[in-house]
């Protein structure tokens, strides 16, 4: 009886001390911004002819936006594949290149994320078909 009361406790104390760890913890992440980022090319990739992305970024009033860096990132939706990663610096007249190359046909998922010289950031998601 006194051995599962000292458990009892032990796993109460525990659980207090990780509530308080998580609550004192702060986040790295910084406010988002409101941003709009759409693929402008390749809208229909091919492994033999695209080489490279566009994208446009926006922000609130619809205004370009050219001091974003871009974290791009293309993953299949399958399991077991190696992400593709690029990114892209000054943007004109809110748009920006990169090189980007697809490893293999089928169905991607690209994740596209514009961070502001001030931290904010937002991202978009494009759901792509690479074809031959």
């Amino acid at each position: 009886m006194l051995n599962m009361r000292f458990y009892r406790r032990l796993i109460l104390l525990f659980l207090l001390l990780l509530g308080v760890v998580a609550g004192c913890r702060q986040s790295s992440e910084q406010g988002t911004a409101v941003l709009t980022i759409e693929l402008i090319a390749p809208l229909n990739p091919s492994l033999a002819n695209d080489r490279e992305m566009s994208l446009r970024v926006t922000d609130e009033a619809g205004q370009p936006v050219n001091d974003a860096i871009l974290d791009i990132k293309g993953d299949m939706t399958h399991a077991g594949m190696v992400p593709v990663l690029a990114n892209a610096r000054n943007g004109v007249g809110g748009v920006y290149t990169t090189p980007f190359v697809w490893t293999m046909t089928g169905d991607w998922i690209v994740t596209a994320r514009a961070t502001l010289p001030d931290g904010r950031w937002d991202e978009a998601e494009f759901r792509l078909r690479v074809g031959q």
